[in-house]
């Protein structure tokens, strides 16, 4: 039992090395937060950050030259989550031959949008003072670049689909038309267009005559009492009637044919040149929900390089070494009391 207690190492033994040792432990702490400061202030690089805002107004349809379009996403954290999109940030990268990879550029990249708001900020840090702002308008010209294509891929796929039903559709009818156009031709080819009709004379004499001598004969001549009249045949009217209908029907389908088959080879077209990387103009109203309100700008001072943090980790690591040497060397000389 004493032996243990002989062993143990008091407080304030531990307290009167410190205090003995007092001007090593100083220097060595005073060493380490010089090297802490001249690390940190001299060595380590300053990041700068600079900032751009977007408002984007995103509606659930819209209207464009070849018909309505609706959005397959009305969410702004749907699109602002493109930005940090690898695809995205590798155009960047290889725009600017920037030397970081795509992981160290999303880490630069940071991006908020407050609740129930449509603006959405976003902040990029880097080294060099004068080129971030050039990165960041580059990035969100990718960004918008980028939306616009998805944007216009999803909607010529949409119409072309869409427009090609509606042309199965107008065909099925223009054949049924003329289907209908023949059945009703070859019915009045049985029709005869005027029809005679036979009528009975009236009792009353005065009456007859003045018909007979409207129709150009005696009344001697209707003894019979009848008189054959010709008149138009109404079925024979109503069919053609019918027939020019369905024509004028067939011709506005033949219009339709032509427009719906004018807009599918305009859509095959830019699909073409969309898979092709070419833009064009077509359907560009799509990403006008979409609007840079504040613009990158070179940023006045660095932003917090962790350089008070450096030096208090390094005062604090000195301490904590002086210290530990005192107490070493204490032991040491114990120790070697002992062996003496």
């Amino acid at each position: 039992m004493e032996k243990m207690y002989e062993d143990e190492i008091s407080m304030k033994q531990i307290i009167w090395v410190i205090i003995e040792n007092w001007k090593m432990i100083s220097l060595v702490t005073a060493v380490g937060s010089i090297v802490a400061v001249v690390i940190s202030f001299l060595m380590v690089t300053p990041v700068y950050e600079t900032h751009a805002k977007l408002i984007m107004n995103i509606p659930e349809s819209i209207g464009t030259e070849i018909g309505i379009y609706n959005y397959p996403a009305t969410s702004i954290s749907d699109y602002v989550e493109l930005l940090s999109n690898r695809e995205v940030v590798s155009k960047t990268i290889s725009d600017l031959q920037l030397d970081v990879d795509a992981e160290q550029f999303i880490k630069s990249l940071s991006i908020s949008n407050e609740k129930d708001s449509n603006v959405v900020t976003i902040s990029f840090k880097g080294q060099n003072v004068e080129t971030i702002p050039e990165v960041l308008d580059s990035h969100i010209s990718n960004f918008e670049t980028y939306i616009e294509l998805r944007l216009k891929e999803e909607a010529i796929n949409k119409f072309i689909k869409t427009y090609n039903v509606d042309y199965q559709l107008n065909e099925q009818k223009y054949e049924q038309i003329q289907k209908t156009i023949q059945e009703y031709e070859n019915l009045l080819s049985e029709l005869e267009p005027v029809v005679s009709l036979r009528t009975a004379l009236s009792s009353d004499v005065g009456l007859d005559a003045k018909f007979a001598n409207s129709r150009g004969v005696s009344l001697q001549e209707l003894s019979e009492g009848m008189l054959y009249e010709e008149v138009l045949n109404e079925n024979y009217v109503t069919i053609e009637k019918k027939i020019t209908d369905n024509k004028i029907t067939a011709t506005e389908l033949s219009i339709k044919k032509e427009n719906f088959e004018s807009v599918l080879n305009e859509l095959e077209s830019e699909k073409a040149l969309l898979e092709s990387g070419e833009k064009s103009d077509f359907l560009s109203i799509l990403i006008t929900f979409v609007n840079k309100i504040s613009p990158a700008t070179e940023p006045l001072h660095s932003v917090s390089t962790g350089r008070g943090i450096n030096v208090i980790l390094g005062f604090v690591s000195s301490l904590i070494l002086g210290i530990a040497l005192a107490l070493f060397k204490a032991y040491w000389k114990n120790e070697w009391r002992i062996i003496s």
